[in-house]
């Protein structure tokens, strides 16, 4: 697959704003984006990860975000983590303006460019990323060929973040299909051991990210990629969003 080079398009200028201590990323958001957009995250996203990111939040963090589009989450996670670092990167450079929100980095590269994003993880986060999130092209093997070049970019103890994996269920979307029902039929008269269930695109994704969460109970070859028995310390699905959280081990 073609990859595209990483043309670097820093922020610069300005100064953030104080949002103080006790505001919600739905605060943040809500105080930059008081008219939302189609394509805007919804606040349900930014509730499912309240949790995971306000222990962070005083920190000097390294946050990878893939896809950007108009920069509106990207603006969000800045004001939220004033004293972290924002990457943020997108297949198409779009003229988003962000002066006033001095710890982001804008850069150009493909999602499924592994040389690429391991330049940009040597140059940015050299460490490991804090936070990943993935909100790019929502195609299922995009995402699996993103998280098989970034996941060991994460530090332990890190957040992987998978957006908008219902895009599987669409029939419209270019891996996505209508949902399919299979009859589950018993085996010789005993329990079914098989429940087939719908794999398109994203769906199909997060139900490898199962396998690999399954780690210690897959006896003889494991899934691909193997990451070893306990990669995750958990996985957490939502509507539209899935967070990991990577092992310490």
């Amino acid at each position: 697959m073609a990859s595209l080079q990483s043309d670097i398009l820093r922020s610069s200028g300005g100064t953030s704003s104080p949002i103080g201590p006790g505001r919600t990323l739905v605060d943040v958001a809500r105080s930059l984006n008081p008219s939302r957009g189609e394509f805007s995250k919804p606040y349900d996203f930014y509730d499912f990860y309240e949790p995971y990111f306000s222990p962070l939040r005083e920190r000097d963090i390294r946050f990878l975000e893939v896809g950007v589009y108009e920069g509106e989450s990207t603006k969000v996670f800045s004001r939220y983590f004033e004293r972290g670092s924002i990457v943020g990167i997108d297949l198409q450079i779009r003229d988003i303006d962000f002066r006033g929100f001095k710890n982001v980095t804008y850069l150009k590269a493909n999602q499924t460019d592994g040389d690429a994003l391991s330049k940009i993880a040597v140059d940015y986060a050299p460490d490991g990323f804090d936070i990943i999130l993935d909100d790019a092209s929502h195609v299922g093997y995009f995402s699996l060929l993103t998280f098989l070049h970034v996941f060991p970019r994460l530090k332990p103890g890190g957040i992987y973040i998978v957006e908008d994996w219902g895009t599987g269920y669409w029939n419209t979307w270019p891996d996505g299909g209508s949902f399919q029902r299979f009859p589950v039929e018993s085996y010789q008269g005993e329990i079914p051991k098989r429940l087939i269930s719908h794999d398109h695109g994203m769906v199909g994704f997060v139900k490898l990210l199962v396998d690999i969460a399954a780690g210690g109970d897959i006896k003889g070859e494991g899934p691909f990629p193997n990451l070893g028995p306990h990669p995750f310390q958990s996985m957490n699905v939502y509507p539209g969003t899935v967070v990991i959280r990577k092992s310490e081990r």
